[in-house]
């Protein structure tokens, strides 16, 4: 599967003229004909043209008028069925050729991709999918080639010749039969992405280590048992996760070593007090990953985060550094023991999990961290490739969480009162159970008390323990502070939270912590997670693993707060954060489909194969339950009503619940509306009074099909549910259709499964559409999240409390992905 994208800059910016036979079951053309004879087209001549798209159609030659397209610079031939490119193919000037899926072999490729005598325009040329047995000599002629993707071929090497292609910028040979990589592609000085994944290969050449501008390398599914020493320890290796063995073999200058002492020991100093050289050390210094290690490591070529996958268990970040001798004990055990695991161990375990060379001859082989859910497969390549063009230039700030010194008991915020200041009342812990010290592992406690599951949603909070069937608690995401002036009850509480809240709306102010999905104030969230485990749980969070559920690309920093929250204030013995959509799907039994999670701020269609979001086809809308509660108390209101307080919110949201429906027809039903009188339905208010509404009811759900009467131009759900599997494989999409999963509070309107299979099925009529929705679907995520923290698994997937002091929090990025 090819999924590298070239560059956008790489073709024209104006607008280009297409001829787009796409997609048409053709198995012949005669391209001049067809043009002539279509009356839509304004072209005129096929030498006008520049795209000319033949994709997924039965073709098993290329129509001989092709020589005729002087102007052609895009030729997309993939998924049909040819069996040659003729040599015309090099007299054309095609910028992107992509001839993907087809039955191309190896002598029926074009002699030459080029003219004679001239230089070659061609800068992306997909070949992969086909009948391939050995690497094309003649596309190493291609100087000004970008872009070669010949994956899910039969090569058994690379040509050595490869290095003449000193323009390419992505190679992706995936999914071949290599055993072996020529030490010549580490002279591919512009190479930005390596794809070697799915293949027999033992043993990697030191040269890659040469590839200054690499940002991605996958190496998973190989035979592959280590990474080779010299491409972890090269000193300016942009793909290096450093361990230094000793100093003295790589000996920092003078220079070096005085900016490493005013970095780490924080001297103040003046721009004229040091040279300009060492302030310029000082700006690019990136500190140690190791908390226990004070080095700095300088490195002026690294300037983006860069991405390995080793052994397809983690995607790591490649600006992880280990500066110090310090890093690396001479003596690592097979397991870590209660208080002895190393601080290099740990660092070497969780970047690569999997064995090193050893350091030494007297070392023992590295333990790999425990795989997670072998049914989770690791199929993101796709995801990978297509962010490699798009990777973040900064790298993720980590504060340093060292462990408290043996002995002493550190409080649960000794590391943490500078950032968060709680004014909850702590937990209350029945005398009888063992508390730990923030700090202290969890083999010093046993925890085998059932894992705590907490959905956090930008309405309510729904919580309970794995071994059951539904939540225990579900309480509203908000918290109430007491009007200016106002005092509320004798002891004078500063906040309320949830039902508590809700109850004194009168008096209350409220805010609400988690905003579209992100949490946007971390004392409330804090506020919320403590009641939920004193409050609504009664449990000591310290003796029970937690998780929690997160939105779909969920900012880094937000991550690693709620991991530092978990372990630095309630010290819990382990966690594992993971994205809702996953645990919608997951409820339902299906580990690939698409799910709909609407609730009450943000819409999520989160397209999943195996486990995996497929992240670059994921839809966010901004159009939720709370967009419809407004829109309700909108129409009500222009019925001669009028609700604006806290309260009459909250009885608009009961109404929307109780009352509304989703119209099959909502023309026909709008037009009859006036005439039937069953359609008017009343709601007694708390006073005795009722408020009359009639088509209100199905006129309210309607914006999620037509969300332009609210303002937005997005399209309504079943448009980008269809947006998002097309963005798909198409080898994907059919069963995506098939799996189509509604889940969160905002998708329980009767009739909407109906109507979201009509409107999908009109817009893709060759598929067939098949919608699940659950009747408690408004805790689906909950239930996936007991039903993944149920497994036998799920112990080995967590974080553990060693893990997260060993490391800090960005663990959480390392191991929940």
């Amino acid at each position: 599967m090819e999924v590298y994208t070239s560059d956008s800059s790489d073709t024209d910016s104006r607008e280009q003229k297409t001829l787009d036979y796409g997609r048409m079951n053709l198995i012949d053309i005669n391209l001049e004909d067809d043009l002539h004879s279509d009356a839509k087209t304004s072209i005129k001549s096929i030498k006008d043209i520049e795209i000319l798209l033949l994709n997924h159609n039965r073709l098993t030659r290329l129509p001989r008028t092709l020589r005729n397209f002087l102007s052609l610079r895009v030729l997309d031939l993939s998924s049909n069925c040819l069996r040659e490119l003729p040599d015309i193919i090099g007299q054309l000037p095609l910028i992107t050729l992509v001839a993907k899926n087809n039955q191309l072999t190896n002598k029926s490729l074009p002699k030459s991709f080029i003219i004679k005598n001239q230089i070659s325009s061609l800068k992306e040329l997909n070949l992969s999918g086909n009948m391939l047995t050995h690497f094309p000599e003649q596309v190493t002629e291609l100087k000004n080639l970008r872009y070669l993707y010949v994956g899910g071929n039969q090569i058994c090497s690379i040509s050595k010749d490869i290095w003449r292609m000193q323009s390419l910028q992505v190679l992706s040979v995936g999914g071949n039969l290599l055993t072996d990589v020529p030490d010549t592609v580490g002279l591919l000085s512009q190479l930005q992405a390596l794809v070697l994944c799915d293949n027999l290969i033992e043993n990697l050449p030191t040269s890659i280590a040469r590839l200054k501008n690499l940002k991605s390398l996958l190496l998973h599914k190989n035979r592959l048992k280590h990474l080779p020493k010299d491409i972890l320890s090269l000193r300016d290796n942009p793909l290096v996760v450093r361990f230094v063995q000793d100093m003295s073999l790589n000996p920092p200058t003078l220079m070096e070593l005085a900016a490493r002492i005013v970095k780490t020991a924080a001297v103040s100093v003046e721009p004229g007090d040091l040279p300009q050289t060492i302030l310029d050390y000082l700006s690019c210094a990136n500190c140690c990953v190791n908390p226990q290690c004070k080095g700095v490591f300088f490195d002026n070529r690294v300037e983006h985060i860069k991405f390995v996958d080793f052994c397809g268990k983690y995607r790591v970040p490649l600006l992880q550094y280990l500066c110090s001798s310090k890093c690396i004990e001479h003596e690592v055990p097979t397991r870590p023991q209660t208080n002895g695991a190393t601080r290099g161990y740990m660092m070497r375990k969780v970047l690569l999990a999997s064995d090193l060379e050893p350091l030494s001859r007297e070392q023992t082989p590295i333990t790999p961290l425990p795989q997670p859910n072998s049914r989770f497969q690791n199929l993101r390549e796709e995801d990978n490739a297509r962010k490699v063009h798009k990777i973040d230039t900064t790298p993720p700030a980590v504060e340093k969480f060292p462990r408290p010194e043996e002995g002493k008991t550190a409080s649960p915020r000794s590391r943490y009162h500078s950032e968060i200041k709680s004014t909850s009342p702590p937990v209350s812990v029945a005398p009888s159970r063992k508390i730990r010290a923030a700090g202290q592992y969890s083999q010093e406690v046993e925890y085998s008390n059932s894992p705590i599951v907490i959905d956090c949603g930008s309405g309510y909070i729904k919580a309970g323990f794995a071994n059951e069937d539904k939540p225990t608690t579900v309480f509203p995401t908000i918290v109430g502070r007491p009007r200016k002036g106002i005092v509320v009850g004798a002891a004078g509480r500063s906040s309320y939270v949830g039902e508590g809240a809700q109850s004194m709306r009168g008096v209350l102010s409220f805010k609400y912590p988690i905003d579209r999905g992100v949490v946007t104030d971390w004392e409330d969230m804090e506020k919320i997670w403590q009641h939920c485990f004193a409050n609504e749980l009664c449990v000591d969070p310290q003796l029970h693993p937690v998780l929690l559920t997160e939105i779909p690309n969920n900012p880094t920093a937000n991550r690693e707060r709620m991991t530092q929250i978990m372990f630095e204030l309630f010290n819990v013995p382990a966690m594992y954060v993971t994205v809702q959509s996953i645990l919608s799907l997951l409820s339902t039994g299906n580990l690939t489909g698409l799910a709909v999670d609407s609730g009450e701020g943000i819409t999520n269609i989160v397209p999943i194969y195996e486990g995996y979001p497929l992240t670059y086809a994921i839809n966010k809308l901004n159009l939720a339950g709370m967009d419809l509660n407004e829109y309700l108390m909108k129409l009500i209101n222009q019925r001669g009503y009028s609700l604006s307080t806290t309260t009459e919110k909250e009885l608009v949201r009961d109404m929307k619940e109780t009352m509304c429906y989703v119209s099959q027809d909502f023309g026909k039903e709008l037009s009859t509306a006036e005439t039937r009188l069953s359609l008017e339905s009343q709601f007694k208010l708390p006073d005795g009074n009722f408020i009359h509404i009639a088509n209100e009811r199905f006129i309210c759900p309607e914006a999620l099909f037509d969300p332009t009467v609210l303002g937005h131009k997005t399209g309504g759900i079943h448009i980008n549910i269809n947006k998002s599997i097309l963005k798909c494989d198409r080898d994907l999409q059919k069963n995506l259709y098939k799996k189509i999963i509604l889940a969160g509070g905002n998708t329980l309107f009767p009739g909407i499964e109906a109507r979201l299979k009509t409107e999908l099925s009109r817009l893709v009529p060759d598929y067939t559409v098949q919608i699940l929705a659950e009747p408690d679907r408004q805790y689906s995520v909950w239930k996936g999240g007991a039903a993944l923290a149920s497994l036998s698994t799920f112990e080995n997937m967590n974080i553990t409390d060693q893990e997260y002091y060993e490391v800090g929090p960005n663990i959480v990025n390392i191991k929940c992905f």
